[in-house]
């Protein structure tokens, strides 16, 4: 799960307005701390921003990818349904930081393919991250054989 088209973050700093920090992508590992704004680290400035809204988060971890760019991984205290059941709230946090989250869990729990493929969508939908393939895919083939 990574996602992010530029290593361009923003971080709200301590008047409450916005600040913007740019790295180039090289610079940007996942060792969090490399990266941050007025001695704290990108990850405390997320998990704090979870905490602000509830969320039982355990840690935050920073990655990147060469495709997406810079992302946050936080791993939730709690089961499958419930990290997705939180997730659109977290995307909200995303969307304000301009950092895609993805959530990971503690604890077990099963939930349907079908919603959780309801929940990825909206909240990638919701962070503005769009799904893309390596390659080309022929839709019309591939809808050929599922109908068989």
């Amino acid at each position: 799960m990574s996602l992010l088209p530029s290593a361009s973050v923003k971080a709200r700093g301590s008047s409450g307005q916005y600040t913007r920090a740019e790295a180039p992508l090289m610079l940007i590992t996942a060792k969090e701390s490399q990266l941050t704004w007025s001695g704290r680290t990108l990850a405390a400035v997320v998990k704090d921003a979870l905490k602000n809204i509830g969320a039982p988060v355990i840690s935050v971890e920073m990655r990147h990818d060469e495709s997406l760019g810079l992302y946050a991984v936080a791993l939730l205290d709690c089961d499958a349904g419930e990290a997705l059941r939180r997730w659109p709230e977290i995307a909200d946090v995303a969307r304000e930081l301009e950092i895609p989250i993805f959530v990971a869990w503690t604890r077990g729990g099963e939930v349907p393919p079908e919603e959780a493929g309801a929940y990825v969508g909206r909240v990638l939908a919701k962070m503005g991250v769009f799904l893309a393939t390596r390659g080309s895919v022929d839709v019309l083939k591939a809808l050929r054989e599922e109908r068989g």
